[in-house]
């Protein structure tokens, strides 16, 4: 439903639509520019997550807006949902310094870390 609405959309979204693909190249460059700070990754996060809010009513929830704003001021640089359907994960980033306020703001939540390298993904099975 969320998606449908999102399609019916898209013509009075082209502006949100058209800066989702450029935060694509800032990200490149973040990326291939060792000098740049990882947390500029999270600040894009926080742009695309709020452009991909204002693309149709019901692209998140109360809960994940609480989850965020937690994050946000226990010191995440940005983060966004992942999955569709009401389930998933909230993919959040933080400098290491921020990672125990972090943990300890969204305690109650699994906390899985995650990180970039060069060999690509990897999938790891977490069983509690």
């Amino acid at each position: 439903e969320v998606e449908a609405r999102k399609i019916a959309a898209l013509g009075q979204n082209e502006r949100q639509l058209l800066a989702l693909l450029d935060l694509v190249d800032e990200a490149e460059a973040i990326l291939l520019d060792e000098r740049r700070p990882v947390t500029q990754l999270g600040e894009l996060l926080d742009i695309g997550w709020k452009l991909k809010r204002s693309l149709a009513n019901g692209v998140g929830t109360a809960r994940l807006d609480a989850i965020y704003d937690d994050a946000r001021a226990a010191g995440a640089a940005g983060g966004k949902a992942l999955g569709a359907g009401g389930g998933g994960f909230m993919l959040l980033q933080a400098a290491p310094e921020r990672r125990a306020a972090l943990l300890a703001a969204l305690r109650g939540l699994v906390g899985v870390p995650v990180g970039v390298d060069h060999e690509g993904s990897k999938i790891i099975v977490r069983e509690p």
